[in-house]
This record gives C-alpha cells, structure tokens and sequence, in this order.
C-alpha cells in the first residue's frame, strides 16, 4: 500500500463519503415513509358501450361521466314524443279504418235488400260483398 500515491486516497476516500451519503439518504428516506410510497400515472378507464332497444334523443341522464353506476341502475331517459305520435297516428289510422268498416257494412246491406228487388245489379251486389 505504500505505493499507492497521495491523489489516489483522496479520490477513494471521496468516493466512500460519496458512497455513505447515498446509503444514508436512502435509509432515511426509506424510515419518513413509513413503508408507504407514493406513486403518480394514469389509470386506464374501464368503458363499456350501452345501447337501447330504440333510438331517439337522450332527454335526462341522471350522472356524470366518471361516475360508479351499477346494475340496473337508471341510466337514461330518451324523448318518447316521436313514439307518442307514431301512437296518435295509428289510433287515427284506427278509427279511419273503422270508419270505412262501418260505411262499407251500410252499403251492402242496402244492395243486399235491393238484390231481392231487383234495384240492384247482381255485379253490384257481388262488388260490394268483397
């Protein structure tokens, strides 16, 4: 060891303090957590697609994007005005129809005594049989 020159032991004994000032700072910094650390990212969003038995305009939605929903939970209100007038549209359709009924009844009954009679043609009466 007696070979060893003056600048080599002051780059070795630097680098031991060097190499104890990181030993310590770790252990202390190991110590203040208290076996807890503190992590910082991203966390993947777990989505799911929903979908509706039909389609329409989403009048209320009751929660925030982000927010816990579970099971069953109502999710969205969609706007039934469209369905509501599809409805009124096939109730006049309806009523037209029986309407048309009733009227188609009247007039064969009126050629079905007026066959008898002769006031009718029997084409007439086959007509408004069908």
């Amino acid at each position: 060891m007696r070979h060893i020159k003056k600048p080599v032991w002051i780059v070795l004994c630097v680098l031991l303090a060097l190499g104890l000032a990181t030993a310590l700072f770790f252990l202390l910094a190991v110590a203040k957590t208290n076996g807890s650390i503190t992590l910082y990212g991203n966390v993947d969003v777990r989505q799911v697609d929903i979908g509706f038995r039909v389609y329409g305009k989403i009048t209320e939605m009751p929660f925030e994007e982000g927010d816990f929903v579970a099971s069953g939970d109502f999710m969205a209100c969609i706007d039934s005005q469209p369905y509501a007038d599809q409805v009124e549209k096939a109730y006049a359709q309806l009523q037209a129809a029986q309407f048309s009924l009733a009227n188609a009844e009247q007039i064969f009954a009126r050629r079905q005594e007026l066959v008898g009679e002769g006031g009718v043609s029997l084409e007439d009466y086959e007509n408004a049989k069908t």
